[in-house]
Protein backbone atom coordinates (compact mmCIF):
# COMPACT_ATOMS: atom_id res chain seq x y z
CA UNK A 1 0.00 0.00 0.00
CA UNK A 2 1.25 3.49 -0.72
CA UNK A 3 1.64 5.90 1.95
CA UNK A 4 1.29 10.17 1.14
CA UNK A 5 4.43 11.58 2.06
CA UNK A 6 6.39 8.86 2.10
CA UNK A 7 9.61 8.67 -0.86
CA UNK A 8 9.75 5.65 -2.73
CA UNK A 9 12.43 4.89 -5.72
CA UNK A 10 10.25 4.21 -8.36
CA UNK A 11 11.18 1.91 -11.80
CA UNK A 12 9.47 2.04 -14.45
CA UNK A 13 10.48 0.48 -17.78
CA UNK A 14 10.62 2.50 -21.02
CA UNK A 15 11.03 1.11 -24.61
CA UNK A 16 14.16 2.83 -26.32
CA UNK A 17 15.97 1.85 -29.95
CA UNK A 18 17.78 -1.33 -28.34
CA UNK A 19 14.24 -2.18 -26.41
CA UNK A 20 13.45 -2.03 -23.00
CA UNK A 21 15.39 -0.13 -20.01
CA UNK A 22 14.91 0.61 -16.44
CA UNK A 23 14.50 4.28 -15.29
CA UNK A 24 14.83 5.05 -11.65
CA UNK A 25 13.48 8.30 -9.47
CA UNK A 26 13.08 8.98 -6.19
CA UNK A 27 9.17 10.43 -6.09
CA UNK A 28 6.45 11.19 -3.31
CA UNK A 29 2.70 10.70 -3.76
CA UNK A 30 1.02 13.59 -3.09
CA UNK A 31 -2.67 11.92 -4.15
CA UNK A 32 -3.85 8.83 -4.96
CA UNK A 33 -7.35 8.56 -6.92
CA UNK A 34 -7.89 4.77 -7.85
CA UNK A 35 -5.15 3.43 -9.64
CA UNK A 36 -3.83 6.47 -10.09
CA UNK A 37 -1.35 8.44 -8.64
CA UNK A 38 0.32 11.58 -8.59
CA UNK A 39 3.52 12.55 -7.61
CA UNK A 40 5.59 15.89 -6.22
CA UNK A 41 6.58 16.54 -9.47
CA UNK A 42 3.19 16.39 -11.03
CA UNK A 43 3.19 13.42 -12.72
CA UNK A 44 0.39 10.96 -12.64
CA UNK A 45 1.31 7.21 -12.55
CA UNK A 46 -1.24 4.73 -13.53
CA UNK A 47 -0.11 2.11 -10.80
CA UNK A 48 -1.61 -1.01 -12.75
CA UNK A 49 0.34 0.00 -15.88
CA UNK A 50 2.71 -3.11 -16.83
CA UNK A 51 5.74 -0.42 -17.42
CA UNK A 52 5.44 0.22 -13.54
CA UNK A 53 8.08 -2.30 -12.40
CA UNK A 54 8.48 -2.09 -8.51
CA UNK A 55 7.98 0.72 -6.16
CA UNK A 56 10.47 0.44 -3.17
CA UNK A 57 9.99 2.76 0.24
CA UNK A 58 13.35 4.28 0.26
CA UNK A 59 13.38 4.43 4.58
CA UNK A 60 12.08 1.18 4.63
CA UNK A 61 15.03 -0.30 2.48
CA UNK A 62 17.43 1.94 3.97
CA UNK A 63 16.34 0.72 7.54
CA UNK A 64 17.10 -3.13 6.12
CA UNK A 65 20.09 -2.29 4.60
CA UNK A 66 21.18 -0.26 8.11
CA UNK A 67 19.85 -3.46 10.19
CA UNK A 68 22.07 -6.30 7.78
CA UNK A 69 24.91 -4.10 7.97
CA UNK A 70 25.07 -4.14 11.84
CA UNK A 71 24.48 -7.74 11.72
CA UNK A 72 27.42 -8.41 9.85
CA UNK A 73 29.68 -5.95 11.77
CA UNK A 74 28.26 -7.82 15.32
CA UNK A 75 29.21 -11.09 13.49
CA UNK A 76 30.86 -14.00 15.25
CA UNK A 77 33.77 -15.55 13.47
Amino acid sequence: MIELGKQYRMITLEMGENGYHETVETVTFIEIDGNLAKTDRHTIINLTSPVLHSLTDVAAANADREAAHAAYMNREG
